[in-house]
């Protein structure tokens, strides 16, 4: 246990030396991806862009053992909590997503002066990285167990407490706070044009607030590479849904939504992110029907996540429309709004879902090393279950290699421990949108235009780990 402890300690170090080495300027797109330098097998940290601290944010490069699909690239975004107020940003819990100093020194224990080992560029063996479990990224237990294994890719721990679509440098009570996560993204993506320039498949993937970012940009990148096939893993992404309380006011008061809020942001970047229709539970559904299904999504989660509630009631401290009673009771019927609503309502088989009745979050993490190690009793974990459907790992293998998700019925695309078949039957896609009031009924409103871009705004803005 000592050794593993100093192994991990060892391999934090590492990932502390890459970040403290330099600093990166702002976006300015001339960031590129170099794999050619970086050993096979092995993943290598670049800086880009800040934290909302200010701090230097980074990316984790990988580079496969074997590149077998030179034309695919995938992108692991991280969990991490957002911010929106002097408050929030400084909370004792939330803030140490807004820094990777104080994320690593005071919330894992990391001595400081392991920050001083080593200050060069060296890359970490990929199934070091198990021990840290930053997620679940391919080659970190072993070759050949990954569904994404044989691409290059890249890890992007999450800083910026803005699920990744931030483009603004915000205020709060005089304090200047820089929400970038869409501008690396779009960095990244504009980098990954001139690598593979005729990409053919493109994943996105995340656990939380990853697989938030990650749906939020499936359109954007599809129309980045018009030749490629995108996918979009959401991992334990049900937080807040579209036309809520509590989702109208992120819309409005956010500096990084887009919205009303965007006009409180002290600068506004002039860079290309995704643009959110917040009040229309049937955007996503859309949004997917034009691109004639090359652009896929695939939800996975649990009805009951305790990490959805503690977040909701960690960042209603800052919101004061927030009421327990209404916005934690109504979690549960929320969602199945939502996937009733984009199942019936998207291109058929571009929406794929998987919900058990648990507590569980961010499976892929939590089941990954076992599917790898094929620890049959622990990836078919008693608590994390569908009744007279397939397995988690199943249904997540199988998305991402393209491969029907049930072979002994391939047209099935929903995997729900309880039938909703009289929802999905009474729920209208004729041209309306849906809104919920708080107490998790449905309101219909017409839907405002065309959404552009609107994928985000189905899931959640509250605290994502």
């Amino acid at each position: 246990m000592a050794m593993m402890h100093m192994a991990k300690s060892f391999l934090i170090a590492i990932f502390v030396a890459h970040f403290n080495c330099c600093v990166a300027d702002i976006y300015d797109g001339k960031f590129s991806l170099d794999f050619e330098s970086i050993p096979p097998g092995h993943i290598a940290f670049r800086p880009l862009g800040k934290c909302t601290s200010g701090s230097t944010s980074y990316i984790g490069l990988i580079n496969p053992a074997v590149l077998t699909h030179p034309d695919k690239f995938f992108l692991e975004i991280s969990g991490g909590a957002v911010c929106f107020n002097k408050s929030s940003c400084e909370d004792s819990s939330l803030r140490r997503w807004t820094d990777i100093e104080v994320l690593l020194t005071e919330f894992m224990g990391v001595p400081k002066a392991m920050f001083d080992l080593l200050k060069q560029d060296i890359p970490v063996w990929l199934p070091l990285m198990g021990d840290l479990e930053p997620g679940w990224i391919p080659g970190q237990v072993r070759e050949g167990t990954h569904p994404l294994d044989g691409m290059r890719g890249i890890f992007m721990p999450a800083c910026t407490a803005d699920i990744g679509v931030g483009r603004i440098d915000a205020k709060y009570e005089g304090n200047t706070f820089y929400h970038h996560g869409g501008m690396g993204i779009r960095s990244i993506l504009t980098a990954v044009k001139k690598l593979i320039p005729d990409l053919s498949k493109m994943v996105l993937y995340g656990g939380s607030g990853g697989g938030v970012a990650s749906a939020a940009w499936a359109p954007s990148v599809a129309d980045a590479f018009p030749k490629a096939n995108v996918y979009a893993l959401v991992d334990s992404g049900f937080h807040l849904m579209p036309g809520t309380d509590i989702f109208t006011w992120f819309y409005k008061n956010v500096p990084w939504s887009h919205g009303p809020g965007e006009s409180k942001a002290e600068k506004v970047w002039n860079v290309d992110v995704p643009k959110f229709d917040w009040s229309d539970l049937q955007s996503m559904a859309t949004e997917l029907n034009g691109y004639g299904g090359r652009v896929k999504v695939a939800y996975i989660g649990c009805d009951n996540d305790h990490i959805v509630y503690s977040d909701r009631r960690l960042i209603g401290k800052y919101i004061g429309e927030f009421n327990d009673t209404h916005h934690i009771g109504s979690q549960v019927s929320n969602m199945w709004d939502f996937l009733t609503m984009t199942h019936k309502c998207a291109t058929e088989g571009s929406v794929s879902s998987w919900v058990a009745s648990c507590t569980e979050h961010h499976l892929t993490r939590l089941l990954g090393a076992k599917w790898a190690k094929n620890e049959s009793t622990l990836a078919k974990n008693p608590n994390v279950k569908v009744d007279n459907g397939i397995t988690a790992q199943d249904f997540v293998y199988n998305f991402l290699s393209d491969r029907p998700l049930d072979p002994a019925n391939p047209g099935r695309h929903a995997f729900w421990y309880t039938d909703r078949t009289s929802q999905m039957q009474e729920t209208n896609c004729g041209g309306v949108g849906g809104v919920m009031t708080a107490s998790g009924a449905l309101a219909s409103v017409a839907v405002a235009g065309w959404a552009t871009v609107a994928v985000a705004s189905i899931l959640c803005l509250t605290s994502i780990y």
